[in-house]
């Protein structure tokens, strides 16, 4: 569950409480980014409603929240009735049987046991009932090992994998310049860009490119970019300006295009106040809907008429341009590495 995300509106909510949530909303608490992150995957909403008694017991907005956020672990977890072990049959005659509880319902037929069914080879394993006891009942204290499916981090740099600890010290060792020779950075043969600089995280080129972002900081005309992102402009002064509309570019196709009607109107209303249009390709906050090669070509021909830098957030960029080899016109059976190089090269920064 995503906690504290506003997805829906309540008949009889509370003002007190309302305002509480809407504060604490304001100030990045609750995880747009993984809510954001979920619904790539087409998922079907639900309200969770925190309900609260019409008296003096009620419990402060915040109290509630940080229950969730940080439970205490050292606190034994109650078990359920139904959980405790059953006493069986064959101990009827026990002398300790008319000291042991009994339940005010009619006992059931005892029923017979299923007969084992064998696991396939290669099978997992069922996950033990109670496993997360040792981790006080609380699924965020897990261990990365011990989760199948993970849909907490968002960001690959965060998994705790073998093959992203490697990849993420051989980035963080060329970033600090240890693999730098006279000629600088190795070319990239599908990067058309004179300057790569590795980094380790998406999050930390995002914070890279805002920091040595030259000249003024003014406005950035976005399509819906990613919390990271968005908190980086902002800690470095920009002004984040959001596309109210992406659309379909057909009925029945896949992408969610930039408006260019509504993209010109903006650079219109801010003659020179626009530092940069950053885009991101098969956008997270659309539901990771693709841009087509089309749409983006436009786009980087409104740029350069406005001399407006474009910027691309490639973290999908392979996906965007799966979309633009399967579905677009004209761009059927082409290398998904020539067109991600076409998209990549429509801008002037990626990150």
């Amino acid at each position: 569950a995503s906690f504290g995300v506003k997805a829906g509106e309540s008949l009889n909510s509370s003002p007190e409480v309302e305002n509480g949530l809407s504060e604490l909303r304001s100030v990045g608490i609750f995880d747009e980014g993984n809510f954001q992150f979920k619904n790539k995957f087409r998922p079907t909403n639900s309200t969770i409603y925190l309900c609260q008694p019409d008296d003096e017991r009620r419990s402060a907005v915040a109290d509630v929240i940080l229950m969730i956020a940080s439970p205490d672990l050292d606190t034994t977890a109650p078990e359920a009735l139904d959980d405790l072990p059953a006493t069986s049959n064959s101990n009827s005659n026990c002398e300790s049987d008319s000291k042991a509880p009994v339940r005010t319902a009619a006992p059931e037929p005892a029923a017979a046991p299923a007969p084992e069914r064998p696991v396939p080879a290669g099978a997992a394993a069922p996950q033990p009932a109670g496993s997360d006891s040792a981790h006080g009942h609380n699924p965020i204290t897990l261990p990365t090992s011990a989760v199948r499916f993970d849909l907490i981090t968002d960001s690959w740099a965060e998994l705790a994998t073998p093959a992203v600890t490697e990849r993420m010290a051989r980035l963080t060792e060329a970033a600090a310049g240890v693999e730098l020779g006279a000629e600088g950075l190795p070319r990239v043969p599908w990067l058309d860009f004179e300057c790569v600089v590795p980094t380790p995280s998406g999050r930390t080129a995002e914070a890279l490119l805002c920091r040595s972002w030259p000249g003024i900081r003014q406005a950035v005309v976005h399509n819906g970019l990613f919390p990271t992102l968005l908190m980086s402009l902002a800690d470095n002064g920009f002004e984040p300006v959001e596309l109210s509309d992406c659309r379909p570019v057909t009925r029945t196709g896949p992408f969610r295009d930039v408006d260019l009607t509504a993209l010109q109107r903006i650079l219109a209303e801010r003659p020179g106040g626009v530092s940069m249009i950053c885009l991101e390709l098969s956008d997270n906050a659309q539901g990771g809907y693709p841009i087509s090669l089309a749409n983006l070509r436009e786009v980087r021909r409104i740029a350069v008429a406005a001399g407006i830098p474009l910027v691309l957030d490639a973290t999908r960029a392979l996906e965007n341009a799966a979309f633009v080899v399967e579905h677009e016109e004209g761009q059927q059976g082409r290398s998904i590495w020539k067109v991600t190089a076409d998209l990549l090269a429509t801008a002037d920064a990626v990150t």
